[in-house]
């Protein structure tokens, strides 16, 4: 996806559907246990904006930059050592993000 490939879509009835918790038919309920086993229904529930990313539209595509607006960091208090951990690991999956976009060599 981020190299410009073809970005998987999904129904946007599917999806609400999942977030809103209703009660599934069969074919609802093997869609919501793929998501569920590769992940993916997990972060649609703990972050609800990256449907959009998945669900068919007319956008130009998903860069390096709307991947980074879309997944913002919350760092520990400044100065721990935590806040120092999390601060290395974010600027190695920025490095990653940028070097899967062909953005670094």
């Amino acid at each position: 996806m981020i190299q410009g490939g073809i970005t998987p879509t999904m129904l946007y009835y599917e999806i609400q559907h999942l977030l809103l918790e209703q009660r599934p038919l069969e074919h609802q309920r093997q869609f919501e246990e793929g998501l569920s086993r590769t992940g993916i229904r997990q972060l649609l529930r703990s972050r609800p904006s990256v449907k959009f990313l998945i669900i068919q539209s007319a956008s130009t595509g998903l860069t390096v930059q709307k991947l980074i607006r879309l997944l913002q960091p919350r760092f520990s208090e400044e100065g721990s050592n935590t806040h120092r951990a999390e601060t290395t690991m974010y600027a190695k999956f920025i490095k990653y993000i940028r070097e899967v976009a062909g953005e670094l060599k």
